[in-house]
């Protein structure tokens, strides 16, 4: 009944969360027939059941379809937003097909326009942009790492992102760009997980910077 307790006191729920990791399929199976109509229950129990299959089993298509049904019989669940993030990630980062991974570029704008002030927003605009990075879409990918500056400030994905649009910069040979953006970097986050790769990259550009200038 653990759903049940997440339904009612999502704060009692974190207290038994590792009795709901032990949950197998048939007990998510048995919360949905014991409450039919509590809709949150159920739903909850819909997605528990996909985060299994997507998380344990790693049926990634089935989790998707999971997931997927959840987002169309239900457009207006108050935690629908977690849902499509979840359905966001996986398309991008497990199902390895361009086609899923634009799916995912849908998923997640979904979320934005529908959850604006969703606590997942900064999640979905940053794994936008890394999507649109896998397809080679550079200049979409630095729009939205931009927009994850502009808009969510105090994301934790602030610090990657920055490290990610100086690294496009660089894979394009545009080095002034490239070097203004890593020193930013640097400056704004001297001790920051990325500071020594930032540095790294930093010296490899101006290598790459000298080496252009004798070929020409």
């Amino acid at each position: 009944e653990l759903l049940l307790i997440e339904a009612k006191d999502p704060s009692k729920f974190q207290e038994k969360e590792n009795q709901y990791k032990d949950l197998g399929l048939k007990e998510y199976q048995k919360v949905i027939d014991k409450y039919p109509d509590s809709l949150e229950v159920t739903l909850l129990a819909r997605e528990k059941i996909a985060d299994f299959y997507n998380e344990k089993i790693k049926d990634y298509k089935k989790a998707s379809e999971l997931y997927d049904t959840i987002i169309k019989k239900q457009s207006v669940w108050s935690n629908l937003d977690r849902v499509l993030l979840k359905l966001g990630k996986l398309q991008s980062e497990k199902l390895e097909e361009d086609k899923f991974r634009l799916q995912a570029i849908e998923t997640l704008k979904r979320l934005i326009d529908q959850f604006p002030n969703s606590k997942y927003a900064d999640d979905a605009v940053f794994t936008i942009a890394k999507t649109y990075e896998k397809i080679g879409e550079m200049q979409h990918a630095i729009k939205w790492y931009d927009m994850l500056k502009t808009k969510y400030p105090e994301s934790e994905y602030i610090e990657e992102a920055k490290f990610r649009v100086a690294r496009i910069y660089q894979d394009q040979k545009e080095f002034e760009k490239a070097e203004k953006e890593f020193e930013k970097l640097l400056s704004e986050h001297p001790d920051g997980k990325l500071a020594d790769q930032a540095k790294a990259m930093k010296k490899k550009l101006n290598q790459e910077q000298t080496q252009e200038k004798i070929r020409v």
